[in-house]
């Protein structure tokens, strides 16, 4: 089970499902609203030139994503327009080529277990039909505000998903604005003065883990959670749990991060992030004796480890990585992922193992085609299978170019394989949970037998 890319964790599988929250049956008047402002929006095409009407493109466009037209229900709130943003070729065409639309698009599918399409959710811009950044001397800004504000008022949400932190003058934004990554609120939502109250998901924008940040996966993690709690919550059945707290303060560290790094200095730090993140996957795999320390261990040990290892998500953050790279080519030092993954075969094959004879693998890759797990257990035998196919790909991914044994890396060869390893990994201990919960379940009916 994938979203953005990415496996979805185990854990958080068990609050997903494809029940729907109550949805108003009352017209909300919220889209008629939003016509009649765009209708007397006027937009220059270049600072200077004639202010025009806004195309019939773009204001149909804006309507479908604002529907539908009922109160109640799931909102995300997005800054403004992306200035990039093409409207000829109709709503359904560009939702697919904007990364941002794109990105909600799974996340409603995923998080709903594909019950929902994104065209079963609201989406707001806090700016409608402005492109610009946020000026409180602007009065047209102020005033888009003010009719965004109007217009969630009329549309009475269940519950909103803010994935905006502008400035603003307005204190009923600032109440509705996100208030920063990691932060929750407590308590629903009341807007005084205004007739609203609903409940608050506060959510990093989906252009920030995709677009400017596209080689970590925590950022991913966290959208996929928010998007969760936010259909959980119009449910009523949404449960916390310790590890979502833990996934939102990481993000919340993470960001801060990049956040207080120079933007001269941002290049260091992916490449000082890339080295750290290759080596803590060869710790991980070390403190898991590459999966020969499972010999012996039941379900909820192997579980255990796994989780503390992190090794799912440090695969992902690398693979990650290469995807990036494999596309940018942004010079990441792909020395450190040829001398961790010689410490990975090592591991595995022996220090004495023979370098590859041929033109394929840093190691001779007839010693890796048989390898299969001979553990007992069939939980623990699954996950030592799909290290062992992963270390394959890893060998299949390096290229011999010349005679002294320079090596070509398949980045792209190199990414896939870890993220299916991360995905394998995840379906692999979900799939136990799914046993362990059935067991329980026929348990528990069999004692209720007992009693009658």
């Amino acid at each position: 089970m994938r979203c953005l890319g990415i496996p979805v964790d185990h854990r958080l599988r068990n609050f997903i499902n494809n029940k729907s929250g109550i949805v108003g049956a009352k017209p909300s008047g919220h889209i008629r609203m939003l016509k009649d402002y765009g209708e007397s929006v006027r937009v220059e095409a270049l600072p200077g030139d004639v202010a025009t009407e806004l195309s019939v493109e773009e204001l149909d466009f804006a309507l479908e994503l604002a529907r539908p037209e009922t109160t109640g229900g799931v909102v995300i709130i997005l800054y403004h327009p992306d200035p990039s943003q093409t409207y000829e070729s109709g709503y359904t065409s560009e939702e697919s080529r904007c990364a941002t639309l794109a990105s909600i698009r799974d996340l409603v599918l995923c998080t709903t277990l594909g019950s929902l399409d994104s065209d079963a959710v609201t989406i707001l811009d806090s700016m409608p039909f402005l492109v610009e950044d946020f000026n409180e001397k602007d009065e047209s800004h102020v005033m888009a505000q003010e009719k965004f504000l109007e217009i969630l008022v009329a549309k009475q949400p269940s519950v909103v998903l803010s994935c905006f932190s502008s400035g603003t003058k307005s204190k009923p934004l600032e109440l509705i604005r996100h208030w920063g990554v990691g932060t929750e609120a407590d308590r629903p939502i009341y807007v005084p003065g205004k007739n609203l109250e609903f409940d608050k998901i506060n959510e990093i924008h989906p252009g920030y883990a995709i677009n400017h940040h596209p080689h970590e996966s925590r950022f991913r993690q966290l959208l996929t959670l928010q998007f969760a709690k936010a259909f959980g919550t119009w449910r009523s059945d949404w449960i916390e749990q310790p590890f979502m707290r833990e996934i939102r303060q990481d993000s919340a560290s993470l960001a801060s991060r990049y956040r207080d790094c120079n933007p001269e200095n941002l290049s260091q730090l992916k490449q000082t992030r890339f080295k750290e993140t290759l080596e803590a996957l060869t710790k991980a795999l070390y403190s898991l004796g590459h999966f020969k320390n499972l010999r012996g261990l039941n379900s909820a040990a192997i579980r255990k480890n796994l989780i503390q290892s992190r090794l799912t998500w440090l695969l992902c953050d690398c693979g990650l990585f290469l995807d990036e790279e494999s596309k940018l080519k942004e010079l990441l030092d792909h020395q450190h992922l040829r001398q961790n993954a010689e410490t990975w075969l090592a591991a595995v094959l022996g220090e004495g193992s023979g370098d590859s004879t041929d033109s394929v693998g840093l190691k001779d890759h007839r010693t890796l085609l048989d390898k299969e797990s001979t553990l007992l257990d069939h939980h623990a035998r699954q996950l030592q299978n799909l290290f062992f196919t992963w270390l394959r790909q890893v060998n299949l991914g390096f290229t011999r170019t010349d005679k002294s044994g320079y090596h070509h890396h398949d980045l792209e060869l190199h990414s896939n394989a870890m993220l299916r390893f991360a995905c394998g990994i995840e379906d692999v201990l979900a799939r136990e949970d799914l046993k362990n919960c059935a067991e329980a379940s026929l348990v528990q009916d069999l004692q209720g037998l007992k009693l009658v």
